[in-house]
């Protein structure tokens, strides 16, 4: 039986070969969202991942252009006049 740290040894060298070996093994690679709940586990997953020398980017989840109309939109809406019945109707109007 092997210890547990024979066991990282050997699985740790195996996870190298992979990597190192993937461009032999398949054509057409494969894009993985990774969903970190915290910062810690983050900075792990970016650790691990630089140790690989996998690479990988940051990226916005959503175009930058649609960010901006909702932050316009946002801004827009504190000066929004909100009417809520016929008499909040009756009265903004009356008071033009």
């Amino acid at each position: 039986m092997f210890s547990a740290t024979e066991n990282m040894k050997k699985s740790n060298t195996f996870y190298k070969f992979v990597i190192s070996n993937m461009n032999s093994y398949f054509k057409n690679m494969e894009t993985i969202a990774i969903h970190p709940k915290n910062k810690e586990q983050l900075n792990a997953l970016k650790a691990l991942l630089k140790d690989f020398k996998i690479p990988f980017e940051k990226f916005e989840p959503y175009d930058p252009n649609f960010v901006e109309k909702i932050k316009v939109s946002e801004k827009n809406e504190s000066r929004a006049v909100v009417l809520k019945s016929d008499k909040d109707i009756d009265d903004f109007f009356t008071n033009l």
